[in-house]
């Protein structure tokens, strides 16, 4: 199957933000500019939590403070064991913020054997176990 872009897709795809220079804003930049325009905007919705981009927007800043704490680079792979839930989306972001990767594990037969970061607040938790890559 072959699309074609238009003048109109052409231009939304150049209108990319970026930082001034050419090059992409970051996912996390982003984010970051999405969660400052409407902070008090609903963010997240499942069976039992209800979070608005400020609140979302801090637990992923936990994980990464978490994370980079513990040393976490643009080297270094984090394995996130989390059924999808908003914790394994915070989590996810957390990761990206902490200029690390992440590779999602759930379902998969690995079990971490001991997390090394576990995050917490009110009611929720979650368990990130983190390998560095070498290269």
């Amino acid at each position: 199957m072959s699309t074609t872009i238009g003048p109109t897709d052409a231009a939304r795809v150049t209108a990319i933000p970026s930082d001034g220079n050419g090059i992409p804003d970051s996912p996390v930049t982003l984010l970051r500019r999405w969660v400052t325009a409407a902070p008090q905007a609903l963010a997240v919705v499942s069976d039992s939590v209800t979070l608005n981009r400020r609140q979302w927007w801090d637990g992923a800043g936990r994980v990464a403070s978490h994370l980079r704490l513990r040393g976490t680079d643009p080297n270094t792979c984090v394995g996130l064991y989390l059924e999808a839930s908003v914790e394994l989306v915070q989590a996810a972001w957390g990761v990206l913020g902490s200029g690390a990767g992440y590779l999602p594990l759930s379902g998969c037969a690995w079990r971490p054997a001991t997390p090394s970061v576990n995050c917490t607040s009110p009611g929720r938790s979650w368990r990130a176990a983190t390998c560095t890559t070498t290269s």
